[in-house]
């Protein structure tokens, strides 16, 4: 005869964390790996949630909270993506081949899961392209040339730059973050945040021996010895 007992789940610090990576790690698994990552995701964590009420060691918890986790992100990254909201609308992930100067898209933000990509035949045509027009906050180089990426680094200016990855240089505490010209001004992380954010009060003590005080009023007998040294210099 066998006794089952019921168990409750209790929500540690701990596994509030996993919970939260494990959001994330299902919208990185969707995103970057395809549904089929999200379907492994959600068995493991029906399987580990199973293993939930046979195991009562505390390591076992934090490893089913972590898998549920990643089961309700992913659910809810599929409701999110594949339900079609009227309100808001529903925009696909798209590549737009042969983007030109004159299309919306090249000339505003794009704020969606849009790529506009343009085709050159030559390395310089990119960068005379980016030296073109307003200074980009970021600018991102993949490849394996070193001089072809040396030449694009010292050729055109950027807020920041990320070589074979997107993003990571905002990330940086130790590197200043920020624009130039038409996409910003000045910078923060850091020390430069703090400078950015401060106000120093410059000070001046003149000293006594600067005789330019003798050109300030009140004149007095100043200026009968400025008279007699005019006379004598000349």
């Amino acid at each position: 005869m066998h006794a089952f007992a019921r168990r409750a789940f209790i929500v540690t610090p701990l596994v509030a964390l996993s919970f939260s990576i494990a959001v994330l790690g299902a919208i990185w698994a969707y995103l970057a790996l395809g549904p089929l990552a999200g379907f492994v995701l959600v068995w493991a964590g029906f399987i580990a949630w199973g293993c939930y009420f046979h195991s009562g060691k505390a390591l076992t918890k934090t490893i089913v909270g972590t898998a549920y986790g990643a089961v309700i992100g992913w659910i809810a990254l599929l409701i999110i993506v594949h339900v079609p909201m009227p309100a808001l609308g529903t925009v696909w992930p798209a590549i737009v081949v042969g983007a030109t100067a004159d299309m919306t898209i090249m000339q505003e933000e794009i704020f969606g899961p849009l790529l506009p990509v343009i085709g050159y035949k030559d390395a310089a045509e990119p960068i005379a392209y980016i030296n073109k027009h307003d200074r980009p906050l970021a600018l991102y180089w993949f490849g394996k040339d070193d001089a072809a990426r040396d030449e694009v680094l010292t050729r055109t200016v950027s807020g920041g730059v990320t070589v074979n990855d997107c993003l990571f240089h905002f990330a940086q505490m130790h590197q200043p973050m920020g624009g130039v010209g038409a996409s910003g001004t000045g910078a923060y992380h850091g020390e430069w945040g703090f400078n950015a954010l401060s106000k120093l009060k410059p000070v001046f003590y003149r000293s006594p021996f600067n005789r330019l005080a003798d050109l300030y009023p009140p004149y007095g007998a100043k200026i009968a010895r400025l008279e007699k040294l005019m006379r004598f210099l000349s």
